[in-house]
């Protein structure tokens, strides 16, 4: 497995990339992750989304590609800043081993 791709940054994706990156980067299996969330944090997630109340505002996927990115610095992490529909679907899981 070489890339990864996770849609939705959002209550269950922004919990499972941190122990998904741990997993695939620990294993040698995944040298590339992608995070694709279209939408920006606000305080209003901080119950349930991983970040802090100073990200209120930023883009999902760059506040964990930020955090991923220092955790494993071999791991590599890039952002993509859009909401998936069926128009850009294959532009963005182009050549991924898992989704």
């Amino acid at each position: 497995m070489k890339r990864i791709v996770v849609i939705g940054i959002g209550g269950i994706g922004s919990h499972l990339v941190e122990p998904l990156a741990r997993y695939v980067g620990s294993s040698g299996t995944c040298r590339e992750m992608v995070l694709v969330d279209g939408d920006r944090y606000s305080t209003a997630d901080l119950e349930r989304q991983r970040f802090r109340e100073e990200d209120a505002g930023r883009n999902k996927e760059d506040v964990l590609a930020e955090h991923l990115q220092g955790m494993f610095p071999g791991l590599s992490i890039s952002a993509t800043p859009e909401f998936v529909s069926v128009r850009n679907i294959g532009e963005i899981v182009v050549e991924q081993d898992g989704l």
